[in-house]
């Protein structure tokens, strides 16, 4: 009769992946249905328990591909999930004023039966050597933040690191030059030049 706990834990790319312009819409909605919207209506629904709860806590599961900006052809998938952290930082300040928290891991690709039944990508991640994160890494990363006192947070969890903070790739600005001081530049020069 108590909740104290939701780990929203929903994902996949449904059919094979493919190339955005060849996405259907039917598809894109499927894949943001179960991988953003699956997570706003858990926590929604229980919310109500959580606030009732003496440390109510939610924690997402998104992706380490939001913060890779991978040149994949999963960018339903991708960007769901990037929706799911931004869905975790909106949220916190409303829930942390009812006492609950919510946070979001985002592991690497893990060894899951969902993953090994994708033969093209398992062949794919056997080629390029790529190590597998175990669910158990996942799952003390989810602990650690249960433990903690964070809301808002999104962490990256990836093998042989620890759970940490990963921010988007900064842009190169070496060689590119700044723009001038706004308050020196007239407003004029900001706006296009008129169509003729």
């Amino acid at each position: 009769g108590r909740l104290d706990i939701l780990v929203n834990n929903a994902g996949g790319n449904g059919r094979a992946p493919r190339a955005f312009d060849a996405t259907s819409e039917e598809e894109w909605a499927s894949v943001v249905q179960l991988n953003l919207t699956a997570h706003w209506r858990m926590a929604r629904l229980a919310s109500p328990a959580l606030r009732a709860s003496p440390a109510g806590r939610i924690v997402s599961i998104a992706s380490a591909s939001v913060h890779r900006g991978l040149p994949t052809e999963l960018s339903a998938y991708i960007a769901a999930k990037s929706g799911v952290i931004g869905l975790v930082r909106s949220l916190a300040p409303q829930l942390a004023e009812q006492g609950v928290s919510i946070n979001a891991v985002c592991p690497t690709v893990t060894d899951t039966p969902m993953v090994r039944a994708n033969t093209r990508f398992s062949a794919e991640a056997a080629a390029l050597g790529l190590e597998l994160l175990q669910p158990t890494d996942v799952a003390h990363a989810v602990l650690a933040l249960l433990a903690s006192d964070a809301t808002g947070e999104a962490i990256v969890c990836r093998v042989g690191h620890f759970p940490a903070a990963w921010s988007f790739p900064a842009p190169d600005e070496t060689g590119r030059p700044r723009m001038p001081d706004p308050g020196r530049v007239p407003v004029e020069s900001l706006h296009a030049a008129p169509r003729t």
